[in-house]
């Protein structure tokens, strides 16, 4: 007879059972528990299908605690769940374990043969201290962590789902018996929404009160980048101080690749003339785009300025942004120049970080950058801070060009340039690095754009027109691939 992938034998089906697992068709999981697959390895089998075992293990039971907060099992393979009686089942590394307590209530909902506890009943279970044992753990979580939760469901989820976590939790709290837990988690909320001077343990949740909210799963991604960087060794390639016409030239090219990424193109003779000879376009806001952005990265002075200067603070780095990016953006007064955005934004399944959270997330990251060495770490990591912040509705890439490149020109060392031809590169290997997939094809795409820079010569625009052109630089990237220039002498 068929049976399921895991099940539970019964009397009705015993013997067909027992004539199974004689031939070889069945495991054994645990007491009248078994499994068809024969070839995964059991202690992976039960963590897969752990509400399916929890639920022939313990019918009717409500998962509750941190388990209900969590949703899955702990590092040490525990379920925790509610039920009529007391008990732990250990399968292969999966704990079962049942503590006493009332059944289903108000909230918790059916799922599969189990109940899952709600959010307010999860958090008024693990404010209660529970002891550990070295079975089955601590059931309940800490009071940073339930902070950060409940910090996490007002950012995600809006200040009324948390209203209404509260209020569920309030009409429950007698028949978990936990009055006074429910008073602990009212002071929490109320704290986090800034109506209550109750103390807090979690950064994060802290950081709200404090009106410096931030995206924690974004610092955490920063913080990974930064330890990447640390053990990455950047080519050191010097750009001795030079002419004034070299540093123009470099900066034209610059300018005018930043904005062909965006979407804003020209010819090269035509953004020349725009540039270097005041031409006026019949495409003003496009033009300025280009002007604005060459106004900028070609400012010495200003490209000199890097944000990891001890004596640069979060104020100074805020005008600095704004204020770039009011240079941008000056023509499209749509775009909101020089300000941070008031919408949230995204590319494709990309969400960036919310607009409430854009400056918390912006001074958490300016204190990694301090902590950096070296000229190409460091703009590698603003490159990356300001294009996953995504602080403004639009010229977001090019503000974050703009500040990288400021770093490498302030460590004198030669800019990082993506020409059209690497446009893909460059954004696929960004997505890439933003989504957790790794950070070393994201830092071997700068470097090669760096390389690029490092072999043209740029005291002379044709030359270098020329030169970039023999390495494909305009081409599409369908079309071509980048080919680097001979290595200068």
């Amino acid at each position: 007879m068929p049976f399921d992938r895991v099940f539970k034998s019964s009397t009705g089906i015993s013997a067909a059972v027992s004539a199974a697992l004689s031939a070889g068709e069945l495991r054994k999981i645990g007491h009248r528990i078994y499994t068809t697959d024969l070839q995964q390895p059991l202690a992976e089998l039960v963590r897969e299908y752990c509400w399916d075992i929890a639920g022939l293990v313990a019918p009717g039971s409500v998962i509750g605690y941190r388990t209900a907060i969590e949703m899955k099992p702990t590092d040490a393979g525990v379920v925790h769940l509610v039920g009529p009686s007391k008990k732990a089942i250990d399968l292969h590394g999966l704990i079962i374990a049942v503590h006493k307590g009332p059944g289903p209530l108000p909230g918790d909902t059916e799922f599969l043969r189990l109940y899952k506890g709600s959010l307010a009943r999860g958090l008024l279970e693990s404010l209660k201290p529970s002891r550990h044992r070295s079975k089955v753990g601590l059931k309940s979580l800490s009071r940073e962590a339930i902070e950060s939760k409940l910090e996490q469901v007002l950012r995600l989820r809006g200040e009324k789902i948390l209203n209404g976590i509260r209020d569920q939790a309030r009409s429950i709290a007698t028949q978990l018996g936990a009055e006074d837990r429910f008073a602990e988690l009212d002071d929490i909320i109320g704290a986090l929404q800034g109506t209550r001077e109750a103390s807090l343990e979690a950064p994060v949740a802290r950081a709200r009160r404090e009106g410096k909210a931030y995206d924690p799963e974004r610092l955490a991604l920063f913080a990974e980048f930064h330890a990447t960087l640390d053990t990455w060794e950047p080519v050191s390639r010097p750009d001795p101080v030079g002419s004034a016409t070299a540093f123009a030239n470099v900066a034209f090219f610059d300018a005018y690749f930043s904005n062909w990424i965006e979407g804003t193109e020209f010819e090269v003779d035509e953004a020349r003339e725009i540039v270097f000879e005041a031409l006026v376009s019949d495409r003003p806001e496009d033009a300025h785009d280009v002007l604005g952005t060459y106004g900028i990265v070609s400012d010495r002075e200003r490209m000199s300025l890097s944000m990891a200067d001890p004596q640069i603070t979060w104020f100074k780095f805020k005008e600095q942004l704004l204020g770039d990016h009011g240079i941008l953006m000056g023509a499209r007064p749509d775009m909101q120049p020089g300000q941070f955005k008031d919408v949230p934004n995204r590319a494709g399944q990309t969400v960036f970080v919310a607009p409430e959270l854009v400056e918390g997330t912006l001074r958490k990251g300016l204190d990694l950058l301090g902590t950096l060495d070296g000229g190409f770490r460091r703009a590698a990591f603003q490159m990356f801070l300001l294009s996953e912040v995504h602080p403004f509705r639009d010229g977001n890439g090019r503000a974050a060009r703009i500040f990288m490149n400021a770093e490498l020109v302030a460590d004198g060392q030669k800019r990082i340039i993506v020409p059209t031809v690497y446009r893909e590169d460059y954004l696929l290997n960004l997505k890439a690095a933003s989504n957790g997939h790794g950070f070393g094809g994201f830092l071997r795409m700068l470097d090669r754009a760096q390389e690029l820079v490092d072999r043209i010569s740029f005291v002379d625009f044709e030359t270098a027109w020329a030169q970039l052109d023999e390495a494909n630089a305009f081409a599409a990237a369908s079309e071509s691939r980048l080919v680097l220039p001979p290595k200068r002498g």
